[in-house]
């Protein structure tokens, strides 16, 4: 009996295996795309949210390390704050004195009330689940 061209089980099977690998590894593609454009996002945001507290500072005529004095200054810090806990996952956002601005959490900000103003804002990265910190340094 002569064999009919076509193509064998063993043959479709291989060819779905190797389309269905193609495919995950557009996904896993796709996925680590808009990880990397949130991260890109929160991080703008932050540098944002840091530069318009640079802003305030310098508006309100206090040395960095003088703010948020009491009054206007202090409504300030915390309507700042609470920009920055609505605009990033988790956010947090602080001023403070601190020899040693890259170091903290956001459990443990680390200001040991020394050196210079720095701001700091942390957050979470909900895909990836890590903790994510950006620290300025205000000139005085």
């Amino acid at each position: 009996m002569p064999r009919e061209g076509g193509f064998s089980l063993l043959e479709v099977l291989i060819s779905s295996a190797l389309l269905a690998t193609a495919l995950l590894g557009l996904a896993t593609l796709a996925l680590r795309g808009m990880e990397d454009a949130a991260a890109s996002r929160d991080e703008l945001v932050a540098g944002i949210l840091m530069r318009d507290l640079e802003g305030r500072v310098a508006v309100s005529g206090l040395a960095p390390d003088r703010f948020p004095a009491p009054g206007f200054a202090q409504d300030e810090l915390e309507q700042w704050q609470s920009r920055v806990s609505q605009a990033l996952p988790g956010g947090r956002g602080l001023l403070c004195r601190d020899s040693t601005p890259d170091d903290g959490s956001p459990t443990a900000p680390a200001c040991d009330g020394a050196g210079a103003a720095v701001t700091k804002v942390f957050w979470q990265q909900p895909l990836r689940g890590e903790a994510e910190r950006r620290v300025r340094v205000l000139q005085s």
